[in-house]
């Protein structure tokens, strides 16, 4: 079985408006450094890689619910926080450090749309081009010679490790810097309708099956 690959930090921008039109969130508080022209930089949904000034998405997986620990992401200098709709912190007060709560249906479903959001301004300022691969196998291994051959004339950025799924790729789209020339996203398949999610949103100007078989269907 393949390790667990970290999820990588990432330099993306947003304001507060941006967050809101990304995700159809809505703004809960309303308090002096909530406006919505405010910047943030950079996305993580670990409240142990929150840094000052980020915005910290609070997911909710099989184990963990990420909303036991905004409060935490908060204290550590989040400027913005992303929660399910109905969410409130409880050991600190949001509105006294000025930090934007922004409600949204799903956060997962939030998180996809804050990565297009970010992937298509990129495609805008750069003209860059998106190649997704999928396959049952050989996934990762064809990634990875599409980065080397196009790092031959252009400047990639690519899927690292394993984290292609809908955690994982919207934090390696959220990596784009203006930079770079080319998106190679792997997009893998472990519940029913995921890949379609997936390439909802890295939106491929290229897309490449390698096989089509029975691997990962336990979902």
């Amino acid at each position: 079985m393949k390790g667990h690959t970290p999820i990588p930090e990432n330099v993306a921008r947003f304001t507060t408006d941006e967050i809101l039109r990304a995700t159809n969130g809505s703004l809960q508080n309303a308090a002096p450094g909530t406006e919505r022209s405010r910047e943030h930089l950079g996305v993580t949904s670990d409240s142990r890689g929150v840094k000052a000034g980020s915005v910290f998405v609070a997911l909710v997986g099989e184990k963990n619910d990420a909303h036991d620990f905004v409060d935490g992401a908060i204290q550590k200098g989040a400027t913005a926080v992303l929660v399910r709709r109905g969410f409130q912190p409880e050991a600190v007060s949001a509105e006294g450090r000025g930090v934007a709560i922004i409600e949204v249906d799903d956060t997962l479903v939030a998180l996809g749309a804050l990565a297009r959001f970010h992937l298509e301004r990129w495609r805008a300022r750069s003209r860059g081009k998106v190649i997704a691969i999928t396959g049952s196998a050989g996934k990762t291994t064809t990634k990875e010679l599409t980065r080397a051959l196009l790092e031959v004339r252009a400047t990639p950025h690519a899927t690292l490790g394993n984290l292609n799924n809908r955690v994982g790729v919207p934090f390696v789209v959220l990596g784009l810097l203006p930079s770079h020339s080319h998106l190679v996203a792997e997009v893998g398949m472990s519940l029913r309708h995921e890949i379609s999610a997936l390439a909802a949103i890295v939106d491929p100007d290229v897309a490449i099956i390698t096989n089509i078989g029975g691997a990962h269907a336990e979902g």
